[in-house]
This record gives structure tokens, C-alpha cells and sequence, in this order.
């Protein structure tokens, strides 16, 4: 489901909303890295995996895979 609809998603997000990514140059073009975050909004891990334009595997506390959507999400 991220495969197919990731592309238009992140097109229309970023029409809607206009990120930059600061830094991409200390990005492995290959390879693991972490991405250390400290968000202040639930909308803050959706912006940064549309930022980066790659699947991002996400931690998360238990109580948030409780929430009906988000929980459900995460877990997809």
C-alpha cells in the first residue's frame, strides 16, 4: 500500500505544503542511518518521511498503536 501510494501522496503534499530538507548532503547514498527527531506535533513524522522521499521505519510509545488510525497505520 506505501509502494503505490506514496508517489501522489507525497506530490500533493508537497504542492499543499512546501518542505526543504536541510542537509541531505550527510545522507548515505547507501546503507542504514537513524534519523533522531525531536517533533512537536503529531504531523511532524508523516512531514519528515514525505521530506525524505524514502520508507522510514518509526518508533513509536505502545499508547500511540492504540489510537484507531494512527495505530493502524504504523502497524501497516
Amino acid at each position: 500500500m506505501w509502494q503505490l501510494l506514496f508517489r501522489p501522496v507525497r506530490a500533493v503534499a508537497l504542492v499543499l505544503y512546501p518542505m526543504r530538507l536541510a542537509g541531505r548532503g550527510y545522507i548515505p547514498r547507501r546503507g542504514a542511518y537513524i534519523v533522531v527527531a525531536n517533533h512537536l506535533d503529531w504531523k511532524d513524522p508523516p512531514a519528515i518521511e514525505l521530506t525524505f522521499g524514502v520508507a522510514i521505519r518509526f518508533m513509536a510509545k505502545t499508547e500511540a498503536f492504540r489510537i484507531f488510525f494512527l495505530g493502524g497505520l504504523m502497524r501497516g
